[in-house]
């Protein structure tokens, strides 16, 4: 597998290294390279581990249509490797392979209903930046309830901003400079 990440991976190493290995070896079938990357910095990694965790728990949307959205953003940013997860995750939880395959090219096909087709095009509109980088926005009842940033210096994550006041959240369109 050729490397498309722009902060070079580090070694994986120690025990919780071997256990997060034998993990994603596991579940994906082989070990991400944003584990590698996320390596860098433990704090990042877990709470990239512990978001995914929570966000697996949401059970409010149709599942089909999770995984659509999921893969058309995965798409859309040339994430392979998420495309090909999001595909053993559709076959593996027994949804729709056929329409699954077709997401990369879901404006073109045929296989897709309005709403399917409503939800991959929210689903690549909604992409965030904060500050000028890539943000993570949670929302809770309808309402932004954190956005997360990453600021990476040097080919490294340096910091990584979790916003939750209410008052910031409320003027995200808004180009902010963040400080302590």
């Amino acid at each position: 597998m050729t490397s498309n990440t722009r902060v070079p991976k580090a070694e994986i190493t120690g025990v919780y290294g071997a256990v997060l290995k034998r993990f994603t070896r596991k579940m994906f079938g082989e070990v991400p390279e944003a584990l590698g990357v996320m390596w860098h910095n433990r704090p990042v990694l877990k709470f990239s581990l512990g978001l995914g965790q929570k966000a697996a728990k949401w059970n409010q949307c149709d599942e089909d249509l999770k995984s659509y959205a999921h893969m058309a953003v995965a798409s859309l940013i040339g994430c392979t490797f998420c495309l090909d997860l999001g595909y053993f995750q559709a076959h593996n939880e027994g949804l729709d392979v056929a329409k699954a395959r077709e997401v990369p090219r879901w404006r073109e096909s045929d296989v897709f209903t309005p709403l399917e087709r409503d939800v991959m095009e929210y689903a690549e509109a909604m992409p965030m930046w904060l500050n000028g980088g890539p943000a993570a926005r949670l929302d809770l009842d309808g309402e932004v309830n954190t956005v997360a940033s990453l600021v990476i210096e040097d080919g490294r994550i340096t910091r990584i901003y979790a916003i939750r006041n209410p008052h910031k959240l409320a003027r995200l369109d808004e180009e902010a400079e963040l400080s302590r």
